[in-house]
C-alpha cells in the first residue's frame, strides 16, 4: 500500500491506501476539503477545496470522481479498503513511519497495541484538530457500515 501525507501546518499525518481514489476519498471524509494530500513520491491530489462550494469541489475532484457523491460511493464501494486506511492514520511523519509500523506490530495484544497508539498519538500531536482521532472514529462508521452490507447483502445508507 501506498504511503501519503496530510498537509497539515501543525503535525504529521500519515496513513496508508490501496489506491489514490480511496487516499483522496478519505482525506476529503476526515478534512472536509481543507487538507492538501501527497504521496510519498510527493504526487499532489485534489483535496483542498476551501471555497465551501460544492461545485468546487465536484469540478476539483476530477479525473478521479465526477463528484462528491461519486466520491463517497466509491468508498463504499470498497469498505475494506477504506476502513484500512482510516484505521492506518496517525500522526508520524513519512520518515518515521516505518520505525512507527514496526512498533506497533511488534505489540501482539490488541488491546496494548490500541493503548500504546493512542498514547503516542497524544504525545505527538499538537494541533487541536485531532484528525487522526476523527479519522478513527469515521473508521467505526464505516464498520458499521460494512457488517450491514454482510448482515443484507446490499449497501445500506
Amino acid at each position: 500500500m501506498t504511503l501519503y501525507e496530510v498537509i497539515n501546518p501543525s503535525d504529521d499525518v500519515t496513513f496508508r491506501a490501496a489506491d489514490p481514489k480511496i487516499a483522496i476519498g478519505v482525506t476529503m471524509v476526515v478534512g472536509e476539503g481543507q487538507y492538501p494530500l501527497e504521496d510519498e513520491k510527493s504526487t499532489n491530489y485534489p483535496t483542498m477545496f476551501l471555497s465551501g462550494k460544492k461545485e468546487d469541489a465536484d469540478k476539483g475532484l476530477q479525473p478521479y470522481f465526477t463528484s462528491v457523491e461519486n466520491m463517497l460511493e466509491y468508498l463504499d464501494a470498497h469498505l475494506q479498503e477504506t476502513i484500512d486506511a482510516l484505521e492506518s492514520f496517525s500522526v508520524v511523519s513519512i520518515a518515521g513511519r516505518v520505525d512507527f509500523e514496526k512498533a506497533l506490530e511488534a505489540i501482539d495484544d490488541p488491546e496494548k497495541r490500541k493503548k500504546w497508539r493512542e498514547e503516542f498519538e497524544d504525545r505527538h500531536r499538537s494541533s487541536v484538530n485531532n484528525i487522526c482521532g476523527y479519522a478513527h472514529k469515521m473508521t467505526n462508521i464505516y464498520k458499521k457500515r460494512q457488517s450491514k452490507v454482510g448482515e443484507t447483502g446490499e449497501r445500506q445508507p
